[in-house]
């Protein structure tokens, strides 16, 4: 029968622990999808849309999203929106006036509404091809 020291345990569990590490860390650098940085102007029967939500979905790869303010977005973030063709989907909201309470602290949010067709959102078919090299601008002027 052989025993162990405990160092060699030690030693041991830390090889395990660094091997388990190693596989949950996610995708590298080189598995991460081309990106590129894309922008640009979003309407509404003719008003920008004010705050809202925009989303480009590839047929492979992580959704790329970002916030629409006054009419315009940008998306920059981990290098901006994966390269290929990717459906697209915008959310745009209002106020409605009304407040609820959030939470047990009593804390109050305003209510917000969807304000355009799901043909944009949940059923879009709205679609952008985003190049490589070159930041990407695709405006959308939704009736």
């Amino acid at each position: 029968m052989i025993t162990l020291g405990k160092a060699s345990t030690a030693f041991n569990t830390l090889l395990m622990s660094s091997i388990l590490l190693m596989g949950c860390s996610g995708p590298s650098q080189d598995d991460a999808p081309e990106r590129a940085i894309t922008s640009g102007v979003v309407s509404f029967s003719g008003n920008p849309i004010t705050q809202g939500q925009i989303s480009f979905i590839p047929k492979q790869g992580p959704t790329a999203m970002g916030p629409i303010k006054d009419g315009t977005y940008r998306i920059d973030s981990k290098g901006g929106v994966p390269i290929g063709k990717c459906q697209v989907r915008i959310l745009a909201y209002e106020e409605t006036g009304k407040e609820y309470t959030i939470g047990a602290g009593g804390k109050k949010a305003k209510e917000t509404k969807q304000i355009i067709p799901t043909k944009y959102n949940k059923r879009s078919t709205l679609h952008a091809e985003i190049d490589s090299g070159k930041e990407n601008k695709y405006d959308f002027d939704l009736k």
